[in-house]
């Protein structure tokens, strides 16, 4: 597969829907003779049949519905943020970066910033600081050794 996702503009859907439904052809030939999948022919011609039964959504009320869903992932995330570490908000920031960096693989970091009041660059700034002395520590192993081996010379 090419990993690359084809567009059918809104004329070409409605027309393979159209040879679908009134050509006497089975589905599956028409899809073929298109190259679309089965399914996708399936997908279309079920969406133009909801409008037509009025089931369906004008395009102002489908963004506003997809905003809303979109909206609503956001909060229940931010809450069960809140849930683990909602107690982190009265403590130091120290204590929230070092959360955020446990919890980093669960969710996106600017959502754990955001959610815990904390600035992204100051928590890139905090990693950046808090990798030094685990690195000092890794050198001043290193240079005891070697002095070891020098007989402490």
């Amino acid at each position: 597969m090419s990993g690359i996702r084809k567009r059918y503009t809104e004329e070409f859907k409605r027309e393979a829907v159209k040879l679908a439904s009134e050509g006497g052809r089975r589905v599956s030939e028409v899809a073929r003779s298109l190259g679309v999948e089965r399914s996708l022919l399936d997908k279309w011609k079920r969406g133009f049949e909801a409008e037509e039964k009025g089931a369906g959504l004008s395009g102002a009320e489908q963004d506003e519905l997809e905003r809303l869903r979109r909206e609503n992932r956001q909060l229940k995330m931010e809450k069960e943020i809140l849930k683990k570490g909602g107690s982190l908000l009265r403590q130091g920031v120290e204590l929230r970066y070092q959360f955020i960096d446990e919890e980093k693989k669960a969710y996106r970091i600017c959502a754990l910033c955001r959610t815990l009041e904390v600035s992204r660059s100051g928590y890139y700034d905090w990693c950046r600081r808090s990798a030094c002395p685990q690195e000092r520590l890794e050198l001043e192993i290193e240079v005891k050794a070697i002095h070891a081996e020098t007989r402490a010379t």
